[in-house]
């Protein structure tokens, strides 16, 4: 990803098209809302009106918005950080993979009022907080990144 904006522009523009596609499907597939796929995993239909794992839910518009405005605010900051690190050379794919996921999921806000869920996993009655495709791409690139970071600073540079 260091050479040249177009690759990075389509990565940024296939995992937000990913995830606008999964959630497309989603929303017209699981009309009924639930649909068992193995005896671990089922499609959900779930709306999250707060961040991950619903945190700072709340059904008040009032602090829907203001959870949506500092959400954009952060997204505006990390853009600015991630348009430094690419003027200095540096791989920014799982920054792109963050900013994707982030941006789709506002849409979901502002197309809906609430982020779109419907990947469930679980074990038995164990079950793993409902998240979609984009969460998946802020979680890989989160993480991309944390590792990029230890590598680096074992030496272990690419």
């Amino acid at each position: 990803m260091k050479k040249g904006i177009i690759p990075s522009l389509l990565l940024f523009a296939s995992c937000f098209a990913l995830d606008r596609i999964t959630k497309y499907w989603a929303l017209h597939y699981l009309a009924g809302g639930f649909k068992r796929v193995t005896s671990y995993f089922n499609f959900s239909l779930a709306w999250n009106r707060g961040v991950s794992w619903s945190l700072f839910s709340s059904e008040h518009p009032f602090y829907t918005h203001l959870l949506t405005a500092g959400i954009l605010s952060v997204i505006v900051i990390f853009s600015f950080y991630l348009v430094a690190e690419y003027r200095q050379k540096k791989n920014i794919m799982f920054h792109i993979m963050i900013l994707a996921g982030a941006l789709s999921n506002v849409v979901d806000r502002f197309l809906y009022g609430a982020v779109l869920d419907f990947l469930q996993f679980h074990i038995g009655v164990w079950y793993w907080p409902t998240f979609n495709v984009a969460d998946m791409f802020i979680v890989v690139g989160v993480m991309g990144i944390i590792v990029k970071m230890v590598s680096e600073s074992y030496g272990f540079e690419n």
